[in-house]
């Protein structure tokens, strides 16, 4: 298993911080890893379920993620699995003076024929997180 956690300041209220990371669908616009996300409905509630591609070692790889903490504008975690992976993302967001602070926290655990990947997932896991608060910061300055 592979984990990211780290923080960093943002430009923007909490409200506009969590907007982002809370539909999964914007996962594609600041997220390395992310090529493709839907969901069925504009609805995002506790439940809600986005179908989402990611790839890793150059496979793609299809979860579905449960929204399971829908907590404006403080939190936000989903989670997804399948017979190739299974995922844990947590967003918690605090009002500073200047914008908000934003952790991300992130667990990835291969299963299958991908389980052969585990002594090098956590520094291709590091980079990916980092380019994906990068890609928040890119995407919310």
């Amino acid at each position: 298993m592979a984990t990211f956690d780290d923080t960093i300041d943002l430009p923007v209220t909490s409200d506009t911080a969590f907007d982002l990371v809370a539909d999964p669908r914007h996962a594609v616009r600041w997220h390395p890893a992310i090529v493709r996300s839907a969901r069925p409905s504009d609805e995002l509630s506790i439940g809600s379920v986005t179908e989402s591609v990611f790839t890793f070692y150059g496979r793609e790889i299809e979860l579905a993620f449960e929204t399971t903490e829908l907590d404006r504008p403080g939190r936000v975690a989903l989670e997804a699995s399948s017979r190739r992976a299974r995922a844990r993302d947590q967003f918690d967001i605090e009002a500073t003076p200047d914008g908000c602070r934003l952790r991300y926290r992130s667990e990835l655990r291969l299963g299958g024929f991908l389980r052969v990947f585990d002594r090098g997932l956590q520094v291709a896991f590091d980079s990916i997180g980092k380019r994906a608060l990068e890609g928040l910061r890119a995407d919310l300055s």
